[in-house]
C-alpha cells in the first residue's frame, strides 16, 4: 500500500509550494499550468478538511477579481477511499471496484455539501481514467454555486481530488478548460518528503535547558497569580512554593540558583559551550 492512510494526507498537506506559473502541486503526482487571472491561496489544514474522512486540500485557485461568493474556484487535493472508521478508533479497509469507486465519489460529494449529485461518469484527465459528478453546492438549504467533482485514481484506494465551483454553467465551462492544464505522469506515485535531519547534540542541550527555564518561568507566573503583585523572585524563593523545581538538573554547567524571575523579562542562563540560552 505504500504510505499509510494518515501519512498520505499529511504528505499532501505538507506540500504547498511557492507560487509560480507552472508547478508540481502534488509531488510525483500532478503538475498544474497555473491560469492567468487566478491566484493560489495555498491552504494549510483547511477548515473544510476532515481528518476522519481522509481528505486533504493542497491548492485552491480563485479569481483575482473576487468581490463576493459565489466565485470561480478550482481546488486540488487528495483523498483515500474505501476505509470505514469503526468504534474504538479501528479502521476497516476494502479494495474498490470501479462501480464502488463511483459510489464513493457520490457519497463524498453528498457529505461535502452537494445536493442531488448526478451519477458518476467516466472521463479522461491527462490521459488517465477519472470519474466526474455534477451538482449544486448548498448553503442554508439553498443552492449557492454550480459544482463538479473529480476522482482520479493513481494507487489502490488513493485518488487525486479536483473540485470546481462556479456561479453559473457558463463560468463552469471556463473552469472545465483548466483540466487540460493538468499533467499526471504515467508512473504517478506520491513522493515521500525527505525526513528532517536528527537534532545535533547542541540542539538537544539547548532544548533541555530551555525546558528548565520554562519550568522556572511557569513557577514564577503561577506564584504571581497566587500572591499578587509584580515582584521578582529568585529560584530558591520559588522552590519553597514549588519543591518540584529541585528536580532541575544542569545540562551544560548552567547555574539556576542565581536566576531571578522577572515578569517583564525573559530568562537567560550562561552555559559552558552554548553561551547564553534564553527563554522565551
Amino acid at each position: 500500500m505504500g504510505l499509510s492512510r494518515t501519512n498520505f494526507i499529511a504528505v499532501l498537506i505538507a506540500f504547498c509550494p511557492a507560487i509560480s506559473n507552472a508547478r508540481e502541486i502534488l509531488p510525483g503526482l500532478l503538475s498544474f499550468d497555473e491560469p492567468p487571472g487566478y491566484h493560489n491561496v495555498a491552504p494549510r489544514n483547511d477548515p473544510g478538511d476532515n481528518p476522519f474522512d481522509l481528505t486533504g486540500t493542497v491548492a485552491v485557485y480563485r479569481e483575482n477579481k473576487i468581490i463576493q461568493y459565489p466565485f470561480n474556484q478550482f481546488v486540488i487535493g487528495g483523498a483515500e477511499v474505501g476505509y470505514t472508521i469503526l468504534p474504538g478508533k479501528l479502521v476497516s479497509y476494502r479494495k474498490l471496484s470501479p462501480d464502488e469507486l463511483k459510489g464513493e465519489l457520490v457519497a463524498w460529494a453528498k457529505n461535502h455539501g452537494s445536493a442531488n449529485p448526478s451519477p458518476a461518469q467516466e472521463c479522461t484527465i491527462s490521459g488517465r481514467m477519472a470519474y466526474c459528478i455534477r451538482g449544486r453546492e448548498m448553503w442554508k438549504g439553498l443552492p449557492r454555486s454550480w459544482r463538479e467533482s473529480y476522482f482520479i485514481p493513481f494507487e489502490q484506494n488513493k485518488v487525486i481530488l479536483l473540485d470546481l465551483y462556479a456561479p453559473s454553467e457558463g463560468e463552469m465551462s471556463k473552469l472545465r478548460q483548466f483540466l487540460q492544464r493538468i499533467t499526471i505522469p504515467t508512473n504517478a506515485h506520491l513522493r515521500r518528503p525527505a525526513p528532517p535531519p536528527p537534532p545535533t547534540a547542541e540542539e538537544v542541550k539547548r532544548k533541555e535547558i530551555q525546558a528548565n527555564l520554562r519550568m522556572i518561568k511557569g513557577a514564577g507566573d503561577q506564584y504571581s497569580l497566587l500572591h499578587g503583585g509584580n515582584r521578582k523572585y529568585t529560584v530558591p524563593e520559588l522552590r519553597q512554593e514549588f519543591p518540584w523545581l529541585a528536580r532541575m538538573v544542569p545540562i551544560d554547567g548552567e547555574n539556576y540558583e542565581d536566576l531571578v524571575y522577572d515578569p517583564n523579562k525573559s530568562l537567560s542562563v550562561r552555559t559552558n559551550t552554548l553561551g547564553e540560552v534564553h527563554f522565551p
